[in-house]
């Protein structure tokens, strides 16, 4: 075997690994917002579930640096309260608040006379300054967690993790209510 011969074997035998390193290196940001995306998961003894998602929505919560209250605000314990059999329409209404005053947020706006996504609208507060890249990957996120709870894991839905979603909603709903009209 010549030199070139084991070169060229050393070459064949590295170029899959490196094309599949490149590929996780290019696409790592959107890989890592996969879980966010899963409704549940197990594999031997890991399960991945919404209170899993709640946990991703926090973090994102902190690197948006948006301070999550330790307890709950009355508006959202009232709704709680009110709604202790049915949790899913807890998660739906404290969704509905955020998404008021998003539409009412960019309402004004040439944008505003059409229905628009969340994405969307997150989008154009983005492009005005008016949130960063990590609120609105907060936004986003919250907005699977949303959908998961509500079309997926209806009778699985725990207090503590509604709870843990009213608090984020209402830092997110206190944040959002601070961004001057579009």
């Amino acid at each position: 075997m010549g030199w070139l011969e084991f070169i060229a074997r050393i070459v064949e035998s590295l170029a899959w690994p490196a094309a599949l390193i490149i590929l996780l290196l290019l696409l790592r940001e959107h890989l890592l917002r996969i879980p966010s995306y899963i409704r549940k998961a197990k594999y031997k003894d890991f399960e991945i579930t919404f209170g899993d998602s709640i946990d991703i929505v926090e973090s994102d919560a902190d690197i948006a640096g948006i301070e999550v209250p330790k307890d709950l605000p009355n508006e959202y314990n009232e709704l709680l309260q009110n709604n202790k059999n049915r949790l899913h329409v807890v998660v739906i209404e404290a969704w509905a608040m955020i998404e008021r005053e998003l539409v009412q947020k960019v309402r004004k706006s040439k944008e505003g006379n059409k229905k628009l996504s969340v994405k969307a609208m997150g989008k154009i507060l983005r492009e005005r300054n008016f949130l960063s890249e990590e609120e609105v990957e907060l936004l986003n996120s919250f907005l699977q967690t949303r959908h998961r709870a509500v079309h997926e894991e209806i009778d699985e839905l725990k207090e503590e993790d509604v709870v843990d979603f009213l608090r984020v909603a209402a830092a997110l709903l206190e944040h959002i209510k601070k961004i001057p009209d579009v």
